[in-house]
């Protein structure tokens, strides 16, 4: 549907077509002066319109995505967007023919304590989605999305002497063989390594 709502109004597993637009200046000189002019060009061609599109990551044939502020509650939406690739390595298949796809939303945050403005995220070795919230200085979390659609908290950062402009994790991201998870606080500026025994469980 053109110039369609996503912020809003979503059901959860619901399946959405995805067709893409084109952008006739993807570098619009006065995009320093109006930081919404590409989006503006897009929403001109009837784009989709997200609230607070923050952190990716692409697994497989999907890009997973959150809407930071995204949902009835404005707490953040987690996204799935499942691509279908017309030709290997090419943009658009002969003819021109648009990258199509689905578009699923994962979850949608009812309260604080089920996800506080999800933000950067990755995807763990066996499918859980670890996702950092962009949240409270003072009650920041790392959460697990389940590829069932369950979430809990696994981490808080209640580390002390850092300041309090804020406390978020940021970056995360697993070591090519999966065993160590690397996540970032923001205000100190450090980095800190996580193990595992990650076969014990869903992450």
């Amino acid at each position: 549907a053109p110039t369609y709502d996503a912020a809003t109004g979503q059901t959860v597993n619901s399946y959405l077509s995805v067709t893409w637009v084109d952008i006739a200046n993807p570098d619009p000189p006065n995009a320093a002066s109006n930081p919404a002019a590409v989006y503006e060009q897009g929403r001109a061609r009837g784009g989709a319109r997200f609230r607070r599109l923050e952190g990716a990551w692409f697994s497989g044939d999907s890009l997973y995505f959150t809407s930071t502020n995204g949902g009835a509650a404005g707490l953040g939406q987690v996204w799935r967007h499942i691509v279908r690739r017309p030709s290997p390595g090419k943009f658009r298949a002969a003819g021109g023919t648009p990258w199509q796809g689905d578009l699923v939303l994962l979850f949608e945050s009812p309260s604080n304590d089920a996800l506080r403005m999800g933000d950067n995220l990755t995807m763990s070795p066996r499918g859980s989605l670890i996702i950092c919230e962009d949240a409270d200085p003072l009650a920041s979390y790392l959460r697990v999305l389940t590829p069932e659609g369950h979430i809990f908290p696994f981490a808080q950062n209640n580390a002390l002497g850092f300041g309090t402009s804020s406390m978020e994790f940021a970056g995360v991201v697993f070591s090519p063989d999966g065993q160590t998870m690397f996540v970032n606080l923001q205000s100190a500026g450090m980095t800190v390594a996580i193990w595992g025994p990650w076969h014990l469980g869903p992450i």
